[in-house]
């Protein structure tokens, strides 16, 4: 059997525990106001949350990043649905990088650094 070299043994854990674990997190009241700024104001997640109450979209984000860390880490079992769920988790991880743009006041001018909004 072939060495799967660092990346195999460490990164194909790492990924998938984070995502359940940050997932779980979404779940909880401290995580919920963390990203409550980022959820009301990214364009797609108010509309979201109108709909549906401000927590429960936040509890959406948390379940599908359980649902794609768990099938990212079933790759033994379901290589192709693994496969896809590391499709979508780069999705997942492109959004994660728009809330930045999208979020207004996100950068301060004076310092030029990234800060949570108000």
């Amino acid at each position: 059997m072939d060495d799967p070299g660092p990346e195999g043994r460490f990164g194909g854990r790492f990924v998938p525990v984070n995502l359940i674990v940050i997932g779980r997190l979404k779940f909880e009241d401290h995580e919920f106001e963390n990203i409550r700024p980022l959820i009301t104001s990214s364009p797609p997640f108010p509309r979201l949350a109108s709909m549906f109450g401000e927590q429960r979209p936040a509890r959406l984000i948390g379940a599908t990043e359980i649902v794609i860390g768990s099938l990212i880490a079933a790759k033994p079992l379901i290589p192709k649905a693994s496969a896809l769920a590391g499709l979508a988790a780069v999705g997942m991880f492109t959004t994660t990088l728009s809330f930045p743009i999208t979020t207004p006041e996100a950068w301060q001018e004076r310092s030029s650094c990234l800060i949570a909004p108000d």
